[in-house]
């Protein structure tokens, strides 16, 4: 059994959308509850964007993360859990109008290409996970090369910027496997 993935997205993009409209009448009225619609219409989107992820993963066998359409969803929604994570943690409500503006615009991207297929991306895809595991493993480093001053101030939760570096190894690893599956096949 197949779930058609269409209606889901246009469901987050709709999530997403309604929450962009929320953040801005925040913005005028300043009243609690309005945020947290907002807020709440974001968790939604998220839980199906998390969905539909889900799906395409286990239709395609590997994360998918092979084409534009998949990069933009991708990317998407790792904004809205970057954005949860930091909402739900700090508690910093100045930032969701602009995380779900620019979440919305990926969305709207990736919800516009909803029907492509997975193609395989053995072709080319590891151009795209060696630049992304360049680019963590880039961006990552002065926080790496901070590590061991901030330890010696006991600020332990610097070790989390160990987790880029980390995600970076990954993606490398995982653009020497597409490379050598080309390679292969």
């Amino acid at each position: 059994m197949t779930i058609s993935q269409t209606p889901l997205l246009y469901a987050a993009f709709g999530a997403y959308s309604l929450a962009v409209c929320l953040y801005l009448l925040h913005l005028l009225v300043r009243r609690p509850w309005v945020w947290r619609s907002a807020f709440i219409l974001v968790l939604a989107g998220f839980v199906l964007q998390s969905f539909c992820l889900t799906l395409r993963w286990a239709s395609a066998g590997y994360l998918p993360v092979t084409n534009l359409f998949a990069t933009q969803f991708f990317f998407s929604w790792a904004l809205a859990a970057t954005y949860l994570y930091f909402e739900l943690r700090y508690r910093i409500h100045a930032a969701g109008l602009f995380v779900m503006f620019m979440g919305r615009r990926k969305s709207a991207a990736a919800a516009a290409m909803a029907d492509d297929p997975i193609h395989s991306a053995e072709k080319h895809g590891f151009w795209l996970f060696g630049f992304m595991a360049f680019m963590f493993l880039s961006i990552s480093l002065p926080a790496v090369l901070a590590i061991p001053d901030e330890l010696g101030k006991d600020n332990w939760p610097i070790l989390v910027a160990l987790l880029f570096p980390l995600a970076g190894l990954w993606l490398a690893y995982m653009a020497w496997k597409n490379w050598r599956n080309w390679r292969y096949y």
